[in-house]
């Protein structure tokens, strides 16, 4: 599961990658960067879940920094909630709505990479799964 949950983000950077380079010959890629966003997060954010609940004690270090992820997402999104009373606009709000989540997104990202080589250099053989 670590290394499909892995690759769906990889893939999926590689295309907000690609569709970023993109977007200098067009205009409108704003919107579709936007929703790929959108559905990067919930996924990574199922998959910290998913991950808190079956983590074991001995992966302390891997544990902080699944509960840090979580943190950083409820600390960005408190701002949200409040929409009504924080009124940015302009520049600002875009690299509000942009900047931020990409960050958390990368650091998610580098927490499944480390799972990964943890779980790799804990590995026997081309046979065992854990």
């Amino acid at each position: 599961m670590k290394k499909f949950d892995f690759a769906v983000q990889s893939i999926t950077l590689i295309t907000v990658v690609g569709l970023l380079l993109s977007s200098v010959f067009q205009n409108d890629m704003i919107g579709f960067i936007s929703i790929v966003q959108f559905f990067l997060g919930a996924w990574q954010v199922l998959s910290c879940l998913v991950s808190l609940t079956q983590i074991k004690n001995a992966d302390n270090r891997i544990k902080e920094r699944y509960i840090t992820y979580v943190v950083a997402v409820v600390v960005y999104f408190l701002p949200i909630l409040f929409n009504n009373y924080l009124q940015v606009e302009g520049p600002l709000s875009m690299l509000y709505l942009f900047g931020p989540p990409w960050i958390i997104a990368l650091y998610y990202y580098n927490i499944c990479y480390l799972k990964l080589k943890i779980q790799k250099e804990k590995a026997h053989s081309f046979l065992d799964l854990n």
